[in-house]
């Protein structure tokens, strides 16, 4: 844990500029999804006005003085009913403004509204995804190797459509989780216990999906950068040239890496494969191996994206400074600071 926040503190700060920079591209880009927001609460919420006002008015109005033989009481009674009346219309409408129900509606421009909101939260989720691969990129002992490289390492099919995919399989499953756990606590308050159990088993389950889907992230960002890493400094190299003890022993060291899956640590040999099942499964086996620690790490990650939000960190650090810290724990867990360490050594 210690060596997680060193290392997290560390790239943090010695990288300063690319954290604002990248984190920045991901604010801009998210730009559209906070008004496509804006944009589908205007079609599909309304406001009906309640209908206390009128029944208090006709009530009103049917109160009225039986007096109406004489005409001078007539007179009076009718001013005093129409100062009355337009007291209690002005007092309705004040009321009505406070008492409206909202309601859903779909607007005449909701089609825009639906088609706008997912092309921008399929564009944040790419933005969110570049993110976690420029600070796995600053995270690894690979250390940041350039725009024009993380550019070419991300802006593909694969690992695009992987970054989409799992958010959206984060915020759908968050969604329906709490709304199972609502529903429960609901029932629980008439049906007993057992309810409630249920609700706590859903908020225990909606606490590991969050956790295995932000350890998914750098996971996937990891495989796919070391990959493509070790294939650009083959290619650099030529076959036959004479190397130096360090750049061999980097070479050796990514070529094992490249056959591994899981961490040394759970003894797991398989071919890695950058999939996202594969970084799910990664990530939830860590998760499960150390719960109290990866709980830390988000609760910590949380803190500092709240943090953000309401400062100008949400444009400069609120999302790169968590994924250099969940970049920082992936890279703990699969060994790479021993591999790092090992290298320094020789």
């Amino acid at each position: 844990m210690k060596r997680v926040f060193a290392l997290f503190w560390h790239k943090f700060w010695d990288d300063i500029g690319h954290v604002v920079l990248i984190n920045f591209i991901w604010f801009t880009l998210s730009i559209p999804f906070f008004l496509a927001v804006l944009f589908a609460v205007r079609n599909f919420v309304g406001e009906r006005p309640s209908l206390d006002t009128g029944s208090i008015v006709s009530s009103v109005s049917a109160s009225e003085p039986a007096a109406q033989g004489e005409a001078l009481s007539m007179q009076s009674s009718s001013s005093a009913l129409a100062s009355s009346q337009s007291e209690i219309a002005s007092t309705g409408d004040a009321a009505t403004g406070s008492a409206r129900h909202r309601e859903f509606r779909m607007g005449p421009t909701a089609p825009a509204a639906i088609i706008f909101l997912i092309f921008s939260w399929t564009l944040m989720c790419a933005a969110t995804g570049f993110v976690s691969y420029g600070m796995a990129d600053l995270t690894t002992e690979h250390d940041f190797s350039g725009y024009r490289f993380l550019f070419r390492a991300y802006l593909r099919r694969g690992p695009v459509l992987r970054c989409v995919a799992l958010l959206t399989l984060l915020a759908v499953t968050f969604c329906a989780s709490w709304a199972n756990i609502i529903f429960y606590v609901i029932l629980a308050q008439s049906k007993g216990i057992v309810f409630l159990l249920l609700a706590g088993v859903m908020l225990w389950f909606v606490l590991f999906a969050t956790m295995s889907c932000l350890l998914a992230l750098p996971i996937m960002a990891q495989r796919d950068l070391k990959a493509l890493y070790a294939r650009d400094v083959e290619n650099r190299l030529p076959t036959g040239e004479p190397q130096d003890a360090f750049e061999s022993l980097r070479l050796e060291s990514l070529r094992l890496d490249s056959l591994r899956l899981d961490s040394p640590r759970l003894e797991v040999q398989r071919p890695e494969s950058p999939g996202l099942w594969p970084a799910l499964r990664t990530a939830g086996i860590i998760c499960l191996g150390s719960p109290v620690r990866t709980l830390v790490v988000t609760f910590v990650g949380f803190v500092i994206f709240l943090v953000g939000i309401p400062s100008a960190g949400i444009g400069f650090f609120a999302v790169s400074a968590p994924q250099v810290l969940f970049n920082a724990d992936v890279y703990e867990h699969l060994g790479g600071m021993d591999r790092a360490e090992e290298v320094e050594v020789n």
